[in-house]
């Protein structure tokens, strides 16, 4: 690249007349560039950045640093601000490390930037290419519910879990039984002790006690029945198990 020349006029009169001469052009100066790659890298991962001048006719330096744009400095990536010195050679790298998080996150960018060369005492004058820009690529797996494993999908809004009731046959049977056995032996002794108080309050009667302990016995069998018939209403199936 060659710089812009100064045009100094100096005034030269030739036979009265004014003549414009130029002054010689300066030396060249320094276009500076800057490149990363790769252009997109994984979250915990290296970028290798290069800045080039165009040529090595003099000692030069240029200023680089770090910009935000999505990705933050010092959160997503480590923050940029350094110096580059060339004396002969026209290009130099270095690395700039990406942060490795947990956070599941779209993919983010930043750029770094050239400024405020210097060197080149002959010839102040520099130029700058564009910014490198940079993203940095997520590489965290998508966020599941709370309580649901990955790969499992979520229970169905609104489902419902109808609790199952079973019932051991052998056990409802063998409650009935005990049951009424225990209401069959409390009739009789019931109907027993009927029976002889009738019959010893009217020990004259022949038949009035018999049919007294007739009619106390018949009493006892529909009592029993009827309990037996109450214990099985209790025990049925509930409508729809």
């Amino acid at each position: 690249m060659t710089c812009p020349r100064r045009s100094l006029l100096a005034l030269v009169v030739l036979s009265g007349f004014a003549v414009a001469v130029p002054a010689p052009a300066q030396a060249a100066c320094h276009a500076f560039t800057i490149s990363a790659a790769p252009t997109t890298v994984a979250e915990g991962g290296t970028v290798t950045v290069t800045v080039g001048r165009d040529a090595g006719v003099n000692p030069s330096s240029v200023e680089v640093v770090s910009v935000n744009e999505t990705a933050v400095a010092g959160q997503d990536y480590t923050a940029v601000q350094r110096r580059v010195s060339m004396s002969t050679e026209t290009s130099q790298t270095f690395t700039v490390a990406t942060t490795n998080d947990s956070t599941p996150e779209p993919a983010e960018t930043f750029k770094l930037h050239l400024q405020n060369a210097g060197g080149c005492a002959v010839n102040p004058n520099f130029g700058y290419g564009p910014d490198a820009r940079v993203t940095i690529q997520d590489n965290d797996p998508p966020a599941t519910a709370p309580g649901t494993a990955p790969g499992t999908a979520p229970a169905t809004a609104g489902a419902t879990t109808r609790p199952t009731t079973v019932t051991s046959v052998g056990d409802t049977s063998t409650t009935l039984a005990a049951e009424t056995s225990t209401m069959v032996t409390e009739t009789t002794e019931a109907s027993t002790t009927t029976a002889d108080l009738a019959l010893a309050g009217d020990g004259d009667d022949d038949g009035g006690g018999a049919g007294a302990a007739v009619a106390t016995l018949i009493g006892a069998i529909l009592i029993v029945l009827g309990g037996i018939g109450y214990v099985l209403y209790r025990r049925r199936p509930a409508p729809g198990a």
